[in-house]
């Protein structure tokens, strides 16, 4: 799977900023995922704006609230399709199971 949408969002906001993209330009996501470990960039805890990555390395998407409940969150997806490929698009998708992804804490 590929970190398109997730790239392109941070690319986005780095061009609002004036400011590098943090993201390296790396679109395979175990490949991401290895990139996020050595860098120690892995967190447990989510916040807005992590990217969480499914386990194992299958999806990304954006965190967009904070953990309720101790196991919820809320995040936007792009890349991705219900059980109709039709619908393909951008989602803002309720995730139950924190535990079922790592999170990704690029900013500092």
């Amino acid at each position: 799977m590929v970190l398109a949408f997730v790239n392109w969002c941070y690319a986005q906001a780095a061009t609002r900023l004036s400011v590098p993209n943090p993201l390296p330009p790396i679109y395979l996501v175990s490949a991401f995922l290895d990139w996020a470990r050595k860098q120690g960039k892995i967190v447990t805890e989510p916040m807005k704006g992590d990217i969480l990555v499914k386990k194992p390395a299958q999806h990304v998407g954006l965190v967009l609230t904070e953990l309720v409940g101790g196991d919820v969150f809320s995040s936007v997806e792009g890349n991705t399709f219900t059980s109709d490929p039709e619908k393909e698009g951008v989602y803002v998708v309720k995730r139950l199971h924190a535990g079922k992804y790592e999170f990704v804490r690029v900013a500092t």
